[in-house]
């Protein structure tokens, strides 16, 4: 819970229901437990600050891709880090 109320503080994230789907997605698909979502949400914010993507595009990507990409052997920073180089690259 303290997680996601954090994610209401950062400026990347655009409101908390789209927030909680991607957490549930991320715990789901990428399996780390709780006690590192923290530390996931983080990263995608730190992603979303820092290049030309939005928090809720990479939370779109994980909820859409990321059960396949983790079965394909992807991590969860690694499915950030390509779907940022494409998105900043095509806008798609």
């Amino acid at each position: 819970m303290r997680a996601l109320a954090k994610t209401e503080l950062a400026p990347t994230f655009d409101n908390i229901t789209n927030t909680v789907e991607t957490a549930v997605a991320v715990l789901n698909q990428f399996g780390k437990g709780v006690q590192k979502l923290e530390g996931q949400l983080g990263a995608i914010n730190a992603v979303a600050g820092s290049f030309a993507v939005e928090a809720s595009d990479l939370g779109v990507a994980i909820r859409r891709a990321g059960g396949a990409f983790k079965a394909a052997g992807g991590q969860l920073i690694e499915l950030e880090a390509l779907f940022t180089s494409v998105r900043s690259t095509t806008r798609e």
